[in-house]
């Protein structure tokens, strides 16, 4: 689920939604440390993006920092939708059908 590519926000406004049958997969598995590094995932990934199922990667990633960019990329992209939301359905649906 892109928010730039549905809802006009601004690149990499993105979300990971983990199916149930594939989290419980995740939650038992070891984290891939070796591509949680700095200049790996973790150079744009922090702990607090994290789904529950993906708890144990925690640790390999950095607490500290607020991703303040991806949070005024959710910002944007919450406007496309709250925009998007508020045409009709039946347009809506004719609109994205012509896309």
């Amino acid at each position: 689920f892109t928010g730039s590519k549905f809802y006009q926000a601004p690149p990499f406004c993105a979300a990971l939604i983990v199916p149930p049958s594939v989290a419980s997969k995740l939650k038992e598995l070891n984290p891939p440390r070796e591509m949680l590094v700095p200049n790996g995932l973790g150079a744009f990934l922090t702990d607090k993006e994290l789904p529950l199922c993906l708890n144990s990667w925690k640790p390999s990633l950095n607490s500290g920092d607020t991703n303040v960019g991806l949070a005024l990329r959710w910002e944007a992209g919450l406007a496309g939708m709250e925009a998007i939301a508020s045409i009709p359905d039946e347009d809506r649906m004719v609109l994205s059908d012509e896309w």
